[in-house]
């Protein structure tokens, strides 16, 4: 399903503008948001199939925002692969409670990604 709706949320522009041209050029639209509050309304238009989620935002921790996407129910059918700098044990618990699909340390691997993609599409 190369037609997924992917929404990037990275503060890191040098991270998540090439992820962004790498996905596009493999048939998903990508839109990429580098704040909590510009995430917010991004979901609420794209309404994205996947979720890569960075954990830490300068304005509000990933995973309080994917709950209140949640909450909002905005991604209701949406996939989540949570992204961060360091994953401990309280982190990992953290995502599974708020609904992350998966977690993965940065820098992520487009293949990694493409990866995933390809199995969510079966």
């Amino acid at each position: 399903m190369t037609n997924w709706r992917i929404l990037i949320v990275e503060d890191e522009d040098d991270a998540a503008v090439p992820m962004s041209a790498l996905l596009e050029v493999h048939g998903y639209r990508c839109s990429v948001a580098g704040t909590a509050a510009e995430a917010m309304v991004e979901a609420r238009r794209l309404r994205p199939d996947l979720l890569l989620l960075d954990i830490g935002l300068p304005d509000m921790d990933g995973l309080d925002l994917l709950q209140r996407l949640r909450e909002e129910g905005v991604l209701t059918e949406c996939r989540v692969l949570a992204v961060t700098g360091s994953i401990d044990d309280a982190t990992r618990e953290r995502c599974r409670d708020v609904g992350c699909h998966a977690f993965y340390p940065k820098p992520v691997d487009i293949d990694l990604i493409l990866s995933v993609l390809g199995e969510l599409d079966q």
